[in-house]
């Protein structure tokens, strides 16, 4: 697996724990739940509370190995945060970080390295994200890796719409309204650069 394939790979499957994010039942904390002198709730006493954080911090550590953080009440809701990186090649390449607040409120993040810094593709409450919403941003996403290693925007989508979307070249030439010659050369190309093998030319 090259690089580029690690990376795209890395962007779906952060969208993937996006995607089962949105599905958990949120829970806030208790209304009766215990409080701290401050009158900040002790999350840690509610148990429906903790197994939705349970929930949530098994989804984020198939991604990787999970850092957690216990956020206290400066101002902001008192919640927990996870987080888990992934590497390709010895890189920091992406990150997910999830906060979950004593409301209910889950926060999502996904970042990605791009080019020589980083990129935050998704911030958002879950409650203002939808699963096509996510679909959206990793496919943006996977488009950006591609097209950083290809620097052709006509390869970065010919490759992406003939490989990663599984149409054929003759399918996607009659619809990109070119020769399917021309589409089958741009995909070679970027296989090339790619380091993919073109075998399956």
């Amino acid at each position: 697996m090259t690089d580029t394939e690690k990376k795209t790979k890395a962007v779906r499957d952060a969208g993937q724990i996006a995607i089962q994010l949105l599905q958990v039942d949120r829970t806030p904390v208790g209304f009766y739940c215990e409080t701290t002198d401050s009158g900040s709730p002790v999350m840690e006493s509610d148990d429906r509370f903790m197994e939705t954080w349970q929930e949530i911090t098994s989804i984020v550590s198939e991604y990787g190995d999970i850092e957690t953080e216990t956020l206290e009440d400066d101002g902001e809701k008192p919640g927990k945060s996870v987080q888990s990186h992934r590497t390709v090649e010895e890189e920091e390449f992406a990150i997910v970080d999830v906060v979950y607040v004593a409301d209910g409120g889950l926060t999502i993040t996904l970042e990605f390295q791009a080019g020589e810094g980083w990129g935050t593709y998704i911030s958002e409450h879950a409650k203002d994200l939808t699963v096509l919403d996510v679909g959206r941003r990793i496919a943006g996403i996977e488009l950006a890796v591609l097209a950083n290693e290809l620097e052709s925007p006509a390869e970065t989508l010919d490759y992406w719409m003939t490989t990663e979307q599984y149409s054929s070249q003759s399918i996607w030439a009659d619809v990109r309204q070119a020769s399917r010659q021309t589409v089958s050369d741009r995909v070679r190309s970027a296989r090339k650069k790619l380091e993919v093998d073109t075998a399956a030319d």
